[in-house]
This record gives C-alpha cells, structure tokens and sequence, in this order.
C-alpha cells in the first residue's frame, strides 16, 4: 500500500520501477471504518495497493535486464563471500535469521495477539472494522490490491 504522493516520488527517481499494467492497481479516496452499527467514512487521501505477484515478476525482470545486478533465486543455505546487498525473504521463522541472531541483532518474542493475512479473490471495499471482545479488540483491515483481490488482515488477543 502506497500512497499517490509517494508512488510520484518512486516514478520521479525510477520511472520504470511502477509502470504495471492497470489491473495490477487498486485505488481509494475513502476508507470505511465500521464500529459497532456505526459507519464512519473518511478520506483515504489518494491510496494505491499493487499485485504483489504481479509487482515481483516486474522487479525481478528489471533486475535481470540490468547489467550491475545480479538475480539469484534459489534456497539460501550460507550467505555469500562478497555482495554488496544481499535481500533474504524467508519469511517469519526465518532459519537463516534465527541462526545468525547474534550477527543481524535479530530477537523475537510471543505477543499476546493473534495475527492473520490473507488475500481473497473478491473486491472488498477498503474498510477497518473494530470490535469489542472483552479482552482486546478484534481489529480488521480490509483492502483491495488488484482489479479482482483483496487484502484481508485481522488481530485479535488470545
């Protein structure tokens, strides 16, 4: 999620890095946040989300048609001798991460809220729902990300 003062400033330093096709992009000017039977509108104030699939095979292909980089796509099971950046995305229990704790400063703790993302096939209007559950709130966030998906994150406490 982006918004449209920033994705200016990404065209204006790599014209190229966001130029997708259209259907790759989800745009809002209005957020609905719903609490209790209340429906409260406000501005989203120029809102993008783009395709991650669609938005990784663009990186990955400006990557490989540049001559100073180098795309290795592959399991990573030690870090190279020399590299001047090297991008891991391994996700949350990251073995990598975990046993170079030391090296990268990494620490990880249990939180007492339960956390979900998932991305659905439909378009759902970009939207925060708050609820009240006694012990905490159920927090949802809603979004689409493409012409035809959405995302659809929640947080509740145990």
């Amino acid at each position: 999620m982006l918004s449209d003062e920033f994705a200016q400033r990404i065209r204006s330093a790599h014209p190229e890095a966001l130029r997708l096709p259209e259907a790759a992009y989800a745009s809002w000017d209005e957020t609905i946040t719903m609490i209790g039977g209340e429906r409260i509108a406000s501005g989203a104030f120029g809102m993008s989300r783009i395709s991650r699939q669609v938005f990784h095979a663009h990186v990955r292909a400006l990557a490989a048609q540049s001559a100073n980089v180098r795309l290795i796509k592959r399991t990573v099971t030690k870090l190279p001798e020399q590299a001047d950046l090297v991008v891991l995305a391994d996700g949350a229990g990251s073995e990598l991460r975990r046993a170079r704790a030391d090296r990268f400063g990494t620490s990880v703790s249990a939180g007492r809220t339960r956390y979900l993302w998932m991305s659905t096939p439909s378009v759902i209007e970009p939207c925060f729902l708050l609820k009240d559950l006694g012990p905490g709130p159920l927090v949802v966030h809603a979004y689409p990300h493409a012409a035809d998906e959405s995302t659809f994150r929640s947080a509740a406490p145990r």
